[in-house]
């Protein structure tokens, strides 16, 4: 009987561990990712997340993965633009609470800040005066007597292949 006791407690706790590991490990459960590619031909692109016709966000991008956090239900969609260039508007995503949208960009093409060493530079609004060259970099003590007399713009200390390398003081534009 005593055998038969053990025998049994030993199938008991077979069951109860097959169990366990399958109601933990074995359910299968909707991804909570949305992976998105994006391609855009000229740098930097300016992504754009919109719902109900609102930006929820902007940010310039050189080519990397955005990730969205913490949306609420609901579709979605995003637009790419660049300076002079026409948006390029995505379809509708929906998107559930608590799923993690992720967009996947890629950027090629050349920068739409490049200018070519020979041409003087043309502000976006048309003319040719009012126009000075940005700095980046540390800047260190002649900083406040180079830019408040406006011969340089301080462009800050984070350097990327593209960035913009004039300023113009009229209409206060980087390009």
């Amino acid at each position: 009987m005593a055998a038969y006791n053990i025998y049994s407690m030993k199938i008991l706790v077979t069951i109860i561990f097959l169990s366990f590991a399958t109601f933990s490990f074995g359910q299968a459960e909707q991804s909570n990712t949305i992976v998105i590619n994006v391609t855009a031909d000229y740098k930097p692109a300016i992504i754009e997340l919109i719902k109900n016709h609102t930006e929820i966000s902007s940010f310039p991008t050189l080519g990397e993965k955005i990730k969205y956090k913490g949306l609420d239900t609901g579709y979605y969609t995003f637009q790419i633009s660049g300076h002079g260039k026409t948006k390029i508007v995505s379809d509708s995503i929906y998107v559930m609470n608590g799923q993690l949208l992720e967009l996947h960009v890629t950027v090629t093409g050349p920068c739409l800040y490049d200018h070519p060493a020979d041409q003087i530079p043309i502000c976006p609004n048309e003319h040719t005066d009012n126009i000075i060259p940005i700095v980046y970099g540390l800047i260190g003590q002649t900083r406040d007597s180079a830019s408040t007399v406006n011969k340089v713009h301080l462009g800050g200390c984070v350097v990327t292949d593209c960035d913009p390398k004039y300023y113009c003081t009229k209409h206060k534009v980087e390009f």
